[in-house]
């Protein structure tokens, strides 16, 4: 089954919708574009600079 994705006509709307999932969407030309899921080699990075930045103190 195929669910429309609604369509936008001010950006205040758009930051105000909420479809009850953890999914992440970006807004182009008033339309909803699904985001593919983190890559791991980039989750890795941000883990490992948290924990450095945490290690130095800042």
């Amino acid at each position: 089954m195929t669910v429309a994705k609604p369509r936008f006509s001010t950006f205040e709307a758009y930051l105000t919708y909420d479809d009850g999932t953890d999914n992440r969407y970006e807004l182009m030309n008033g339309e909803l574009v699904e985001l593919p899921p983190e890559a791991e080699p980039n989750s890795a990075l941000t883990t490992f600079l948290l924990v450095a930045l945490m290690n130095a103190g800042v």
